[in-house]
């Protein structure tokens, strides 16, 4: 039992790494989210009104689900830090128990698998969530080098010249264009939409896991505590019976101490010496 209680300690600790990983990761996104702000920024003057306002409204989009995705992930921290602190006062109480506790076995061991099921369970939701990650930061890649790639062409073609050509790529554009623009950011609200509900439901699932691993502990904390006092009052009834014992071992031992000495027998073995 101790040792499924160090393997409990140990996969705590590892889903805690796992959340400061992923609040490692959100704030790697958060920091590309800003350098492609600043990017849109330089080339506001040089760009489509409309494209420019079109690519703030997505940043924005982003911006806010990011936010949130950071308010799951402490959420998720304070879950797996309470969850390995529990785990870690369970494991330093059940020490000094080591050779008391076998007859529990069969009940910790049901509790373990149980945990290991649900530590599964939020592995796999923080999978899932660090797959939107990924496929945000891909969407942001691509937006920032676009606009990288714009900027660099804008800074290789002279002011005026740059001026009439763009008027004139304004003027030549068609309905087609106008149609992909409008297709393009359907696909990213659609997207971002389908992200917020996926993060949602994760944290969902992180709230119910959470509260699931807290009513345990505390059933395990009680019933180790029951189990502790019954043991101690076990001892505690061997030590006065061993007492007992010893104290009328002595006497029984007195009084055949005292029948020797008082034997006929000994008294004509010491007249003959």
């Amino acid at each position: 039992m101790i040792r499924q209680q160090q393997q409990l300690l140990h996969g705590q600790r590892q889903l805690l790494q796992r959340v400061d990983d992923l609040d490692d990761n959100v704030g790697d996104l958060r920091r590309r989210h800003e350098e492609v702000a600043r990017v849109v920024e330089q080339v506001s003057s040089a760009v489509d009104a409309s494209f420019y306002n079109d690519v703030r409204v997505r940043l924005q989009d982003l911006e806010a689900a990011m936010d949130h995705v950071v308010r799951d992930v402490d959420v998720a921290r304070q879950t797996a830090t309470a969850a390995a602190q529990d785990a870690d006062r369970a494991h330093r109480g059940l020490a000094p128990l080591q050779e008391g506790v076998q007859g529990v076995a069969r009940d910790v061991e049901g509790l373990a698998r149980q945990s290991a099921q649900e530590r599964r369970d939020i592995a796999r939701a923080l999978d899932e969530l660090a797959s939107a990650r990924t496929e945000q930061d891909r969407h942001v890649a691509d937006a920032l080098r676009q606009l990288q790639q714009r900027a660099d062409q804008l800074a290789r073609e002279s002011g005026v010249e740059r001026l009439r050509q763009m008027l004139e790529e304004l003027s030549d554009r068609t309905d087609e264009n106008f149609r992909n623009v409008e297709e393009s950011a359907r696909a990213v609200d659609a997207e971002l939409n389908r992200q917020g509900s996926e993060i949602g439901s994760i944290a969902g699932e992180l709230g119910a896991a959470d509260e699931r691993q807290r009513s345990r502990f505390s059933a395990f904390a009680a019933d180790m505590e029951d189990k502790y006092q019954a043991l101690l009052n076990a001892f505690r009834e061997y030590e006065r019976s061993a007492t007992e014992l010893e104290e009328h071992v002595a006497m029984a031992g007195q009084a055949l101490a005292r029948r020797r000495r008082n034997s006929p027998g000994r008294s004509v073995s010491g007249g003959l010496r």
